[in-house]
């Protein structure tokens, strides 16, 4: 007797032991895995849209700025100019509301000399400012309350500052006093002589740099080499940069520049990159001038301190929700272990004295698990093992009853989720049939002209839209627009934007009318939305052709001889924040001259190695089937992104649409409707 009670306690203890050993590696598991997959899925997240953030603020500020106007700020001057202080304006909005830019100014581009200058810069200096800048490493300082302030990177330093270099041991600044001024020394070498507050005047190397004395260039000593500095004085509630002024960094950086400009793609950083002025993720946007060419580039400086504190914060989040995970799950372990092994105890003491013989032995466990259920088969196996076979059936008929309302319940909700999800098919369904009939049902036989388009939208509805109305037997109307997003809402504003040019060309409106009144017609309705758009007038009859650009990709013009080119003209996206400036600009056609409109859906298409078609690609497919019929060379254009995307379904990343117009002269049209009738 004495040793089944020993035995029966080691058995317990083991099993136990098993139980709770093996619920805390699942909890551990568990509680690691969640932590881990929450942090990256959260740090990737953030870290993708803040990038996108950052890019949209330096795409933004290029669109808004004229390329032919910005070539012209190249002086001090430049400074009083009404397009300079509009660029400022804009620039300094956005500056003020992003906690974590540090730097946003534009540089103009020399492609001759593949040199760069500054433009606009959105810094403005709270004191007098002295920038020291060198293709290695660049800072700034300032004297405010009778002390030298120093800036580099994020920080700004009192007095003195050591910083590590990349190329270099480090870089000490100091400043003391030497008799009656300040003085700051670079690694024990004086280059600065401060006689002068307020307005700041310095004395380098025995030349003056103020107000009327800007830029000194100096060679001085190094770490045992002499290095040239450019020390450029900039006034209190001035811009950080003069336009005109020589853009000093390290080459890296101004490799990477003219990659971006040779690539003709907008860029950021991945993460934070050293530049002479420090660590930061920069944000890249090519700025474009009439003809499509690039003229500048609008630059963003940010710190990534909101990535790093993200990071932090959620590391520690991370950390205490997968503590009290495990101290959860380990409890709840604890009990669970208890659970199963309190009743199989009473169950096994029970077993232990039916073996000797006593057949009064009952379980008494009022629990209605599956313990509680054994306890009673057990005690109705002792009564009468009648008893216990029904007890087992109904057991099991419980079960099974149990599993059967199971599987209705699973059926009913498969069947309710199955009858939303059709519903929903039916409304984007009705959604694209909508959309759908607000396109041209066909081409119309024009005595001037053939057409022909295409439109594929990225999911059941979409956000470009393209229109042509002959209005009479002189005037063609064509039209093309994008709606920045996809689905529903997109398809939304496209539909409004339809209703809104129909009576446009009803009215024989201009181009440039016609981009105001969508504006008007749209204003307060676009929330984050925007839109880009191009509306042309053809005379079928002296083929000129009149046209205005809303913020759109250039339109080409393929002539009868095979010569092509991008056709731009200076216009803004229709937005709330803007109201529209668009510039009406004439081209004349010759017979059988092209004019091809489209979206970014074609240019953007991607490989599978992620390279973009492009403008140029587009451009050279157009010119090699110059040739063709407009109907054989929309359909060319289409096979092509199909073939460079390896896209076999027609889904794409983005709305595909194109608009191709052919110009006739009356006799070639009557010539070529003779020949196809005989």
């Amino acid at each position: 007797m004495v040793h089944g009670r020993g035995l029966f306690i080691m058995i317990e203890q083991s099993l136990r032991r098993k139980i709770i050993l093996g619920f805390i590696f699942i909890d551990i598991f568990i509680s690691v895995l969640l932590g881990v997959t929450m942090y990256s899925y959260l740090i990737e997240m953030f870290i993708k849209d803040f990038r996108a953030h950052k890019l949209s603020i330096a795409k933004f500020i290029s669109f808004s700025i004229d390329g032919d106007v910005h070539k012209k700020l190249n002086s001090v001057e430049s400074i009083q100019t009404p397009e300079y202080q509009k660029y400022h304006s804009i620039i300094r909005y956005i500056f003020q509301s992003e906690e974590t830019v540090k730097y946003i100014y534009t540089l103009n581009y020399q492609k001759e000399s593949e040199n760069f200058f500054y433009g606009v810069d959105g810094t403005v200096n709270q004191e007098d400012m002295v920038w020291v800048e060198s293709p290695e490493f660049s800072y700034n300082f300032y004297v405010k309350n009778h002390m030298i302030h120093i800036e580099y990177g994020f920080d700004t330093y009192l007095e003195n500052v050591d910083i590590p270099l990349e190329n270099y041991k480090s870089l000490k600044l100091r400043s003391e006093k030497r008799g009656d001024h300040k003085v700051i020394l670079q690694n024990e070498v004086e280059i600065v002589r401060i006689i002068q507050e307020s307005p700041m005047r310095v004395i380098i190397q025995n030349d003056y740099l103020d107000k009327d004395h800007r830029i000194l260039d100096k060679k001085i000593q190094f770490e045992n080499k002499e290095v040239i500095f450019q020390f450029s004085f900039t006034e209190k509630n001035k811009p950080g940069s003069d336009p005109g002024a020589d853009f000093i960094e390290k080459e890296s950086t101004i490799n990477k520049i003219k990659k971006i400009i040779n690539t003709k793609t907008d860029f950021i950083d991945e993460e934070a990159v050293l530049n002479s002025y420090g660590h930061f993720m920069s944000a890249y946007s090519l700025i474009k001038d009439s003809n499509g060419e690039i003229s500048g580039i609008v630059i963003v400086d940010i710190e990534n301190s909101e990535i790093k504190e993200f990071k932090k914060k959620f590391t520690t989040v991370a950390l205490i929700i997968s503590c009290i995970t495990f101290i959860l799950t380990t409890f709840l372990s604890l009990i669970l272990a208890g659970y199963f092994t309190s009743p199989l105890k009473l169950l096994t003491d029970a077993v232990e004295k039916l073996s000797l013989g006593n057949l009064e032995t009952l379980v008494n466990l009022n629990s209605k698990d599956e313990f509680g259920r054994l306890a009673k088969s057990f005690n109705a196996m002792v009564n009468n093992l009648k008893i216990a076979s029904e007890v087992q059936y109904n057991l099991i008929s419980e079960i099974t009853q149990l599993n059967d309302s199971l599987e209705k319940k699973v059926v009913e909700r498969t069947n309710t989720i199955q009858m939303q999800s059709k519903e929903l098919e039916k409304q984007i369904e009705l959604a694209k049939k909508i959309q759908l009939s607000l396109l041209p049902k066909d081409t119309p036989d024009l005595s001037g002209a053939a057409i022909s388009f295409r439109y594929q939208p990225m999911m059941g509805v979409g956000g470009d839209l393209l229109d042509f109305n002959y209005a009479n037997k002189n005037d063609l109307f064509l039209f093309i627009c994008d709606v920045s997003g996809h689905g529903v809402p997109a398809a939304f504003l496209a539909t409004m934007v339809k209703m809104t040019v129909q009576d446009c060309f009803e009215k024989k409106l201009s181009p440039t009318r016609t981009i105001t009144r969508i504006s008007e017609s749209l204003s307060g309705k676009m929330s984050k939305h925007f839109l880009s758009a191009i509306v042309c007038r053809l005379n079928l009859s002296t083929g000129e052709l009149r046209f205005a650009n809303a913020g759109h990709l250039p339109l080409i013009l393929v002539r009868k001889d095979g010569f092509g080119k991008f056709i731009s003209s200076r216009g803004r996206v229709i937005n709330e924040l803007f109201s529209p400036s668009c510039v009406e600009e004439q081209i004349q056609l010759e017979d059988g001259d092209k004019i091809i409109l489209y979206t970014d859906g074609i240019t953007e298409a991607r490989s599978p190695k992620n390279e973009m078609l492009g403008e140029d690609r587009l451009l050279s497919i157009v010119i090699q089937n110059h040739h063709k019929e407009v109907e054989d060379l929309a359909n060319i254009i289409f096979d092509e992104v199909l073939l460079f995307s390896q896209n076999k379904d027609g889904h794409f990343e983005d709305d595909i649409t194109l608009l191709i117009t052919e110009f006739r002269t009356k006799n070639d049209y009557e010539e070529l409707y003779h020949d196809s009738f005989l």
